[in-house]
């Protein structure tokens, strides 16, 4: 289909989306384009590549794509299965002989891991070295056999690296260069991030605190550069030069010089092989380092990508023929700005389709439905009483008198209280049959009243008491995490404060003395070792060493 490239009224709305998305979102800098099967139809760049200096992001602005790398990784295994060198459904031993995992279970393949089925953690990130990480997986149980249930695994990606480094006999850097990079014409791409593309590169930003949850327009603070080459993602890369990666799944897998990959092996990539379960990153289907879904009857893939710092995500429309990309250098998502892009400009392009509303990032799409009294679970007489009132479109929890105004997470759920005496935990909305009907905050639980039902407090075991705290890590990636206990549970929060869906942050007991985390097929785990004056001062964090820290 040959498309336009006068995006009309969509540009300007996409333009003015960005724009009022920035500062509620905690992005610094944007940069965004759409393209077509052809050439590339729209970009936008606003804010800043380094707040310090107000540099302004541009067409030649490098920022870190995350996990979007893995899907240029996909391809390259790709290549080489249409080349006779890789067989996706042979043991990974057959190339790695090193390679182990703790699993009674039949051997992990190449389409396990591209397909995050093999079971295996997410990765501890406790070292920059791909080698050493995979190396660890001998220590780690796996959640169930090959096949399980879809669980992120950057390990997986990790192992893959090494799968074609292996092969080709070069660093996967230069084999994506020489492969993808230079076909596509992606002159400014990196494969790998050091700390000599800094002058390029935008500064990437996180929370000022990071033992405490993020809420829009929150403050943030510049992050080092963080040296990486592994292959579940290392690449910078800029909006233009990603427009180009993109016009490759909407061409069959042709690239501007000839195929990059044969249409029968895009077709295996961009394939729903296993249902996913992270919405909206991950929605219903995983292919090969690509989300699958569709929406409104037409077919789309993405994927985002997050970095120390850095953002990304990537969706296209495959019917329509449009793709689009968005960069930044903060900690949320882009994902609401890239889905109204693309829906905008699949609009002006197809003619027939209705234009997206645009996302709202400061406001409460429902505040009515938070609104009410919550009772503390449990207690009878003098229960402690919390208050939400919906005032417009924002929310106010009314303590000692005064009124707290809520702050949105990146969860619709869950908001921050800025008031020193609850700010390191959100409070997070529990909702049953799509009604709202409790709410937590940190090791506190109150129910909604009115509302069916009222759970018992409980009491976690004696022989867990030496296990709630804090606990701190050099890894820039995760750097801290409360364990928590609440009716009769422990839970583990994570830095940003936001709470997993459902059971996922639940500690489970195992025979060993250990705990998983979250649901049956989990392959995380965490071990409390170490105990002084009746406190645990160590943890094991699927493979991560972490250690109590003296604050709450």
């Amino acid at each position: 289909m040959a498309l336009t490239t006068d995006l009309g009224n969509a540009a300007a709305a996409i333009d003015d989306v960005v724009e009022r998305c920035r500062e509620p979102m905690n992005m610094p800098g944007v940069a965004l384009a759409v393209t077509d099967r052809d050439h590339l139809l729209y970009t936008s760049y606003a804010g800043v590549c380094d707040a310090g200096t107000g540099a302004a992001v541009g067409p030649a602005t490098l920022f870190e794509i995350g996990s979007i790398s893995k899907s240029f990784t996909a391809l390259l295994v790709l290549q080489l299965w249409q080349e006779g060198e890789l067989d996706l459904h042979a043991p990974v031993t057959d190339v790695l002989p090193w390679f182990a995992v703790r699993s009674p279970y039949r051997p992990i393949t190449p389409h396990h891991l591209l397909t995050h089925t093999a079971g295996l953690v997410q990765g501890s990130e406790a070292t920059p070295a791909g080698p050493s990480e995979v190396w660890g997986l001998r220590d780690l149980d796996v959640g169930g056999p090959p096949g399980s249930p879809f669980h992120y695994s950057n390990h997986g990606y990790k192992t893959l690296g090494l799968i074609l480094e292996r092969i080709t006999g070069r660093p996967y850097g230069e084999t994506l260069r020489e492969r993808i990079l230079g076909p596509l014409g992606m002159e400014r791409t990196e494969p790998a991030i050091t700390r000599d593309l800094v002058d390029r590169m935008a500064t990437g930003y996180e929370a000022l605190f990071d033992d405490r949850p993020l809420g829009a327009g929150g403050r943030l603070a510049p992050v080092a550069v963080l040296e990486t080459d592994t292959a579940d993602g290392s690449i910078a890369s800029t909006a233009e030069d990603m427009a180009g990666y993109l016009r490759v799944f909407l061409n069959d897998g042709r690239g501007p010089g000839g195929p990059v990959v044969t249409p029968d092996a895009l077709a295996i990539m961009i394939s729903p092989h296993t249902p996913s379960s992270d919405p909206p990153y991950h929605d219903d289907s995983y292919g090969y380092g690509l989300n699958v879904e569709a929406v409104d009857g037409r077919r789309r893939v993405g994927h985002g990508g997050g970095m120390v710092g850095y953002s990304a995500h990537i969706g296209l429309d495959l019917d329509v023929g449009v793709g689009v990309v968005v960069l930044t250098n903060g900690p949320w998502s882009p994902f609401p700005v890239a889905d109204f892009a693309l829906r905008a400009a699949c609009a002006a392009v197809d003619g027939g389709l209705p234009p997206p509303s645009a996302p709202d990032p400061g406001g409460v799409a429902d505040p009515g439905a938070y609104s009410g009294t919550y009772v503390e679970a449990g207690s009878a007489g003098g229960a402690r009483r919390i208050r939400v009132a919906a005032k417009e479109s924002e929310l106010v929890l009314e303590i000692d008198g005064g009124g707290v105004r809520l702050r949105r997470t990146e969860d619709p759920d869950a908001f921050v209280v800025p008031e020193p005496s609850m700010e390191r935990f959100c409070l997070v909305f529990e909702r049953a049959n799509g009604e709202v009907t409790g709410v937590v905050h940190g090791a506190d639980r109150f129910v909604r009243e009115g509302s069916p039902g009222s759970a018992a407090p409980g009491e976690i075991p004696e022989a867990w008491r030496a296990y709630p705290g804090h606990y701190r890590s050099h890894n820039p990636w995760f750097t801290n995490f409360r364990i928590v206990g609440r009716g009769g549970a422990l839970l583990l929060i994570a830095p940003g404060g936001v709470e997993a869906p459902g059971s996922e942050q639940v500690l489970v007991p195992r025979d060993d003395g250990s705990f998983r985390l979250g649901r049956a097929d989990s392959p995380e785990q965490i071990l409390f070792d170490t105990t002084i004056d009746g406190m645990t001062v160590h943890a094991n964090l699927s493979g991560g060493d972490y250690y109590r820290t003296f604050t709450p």
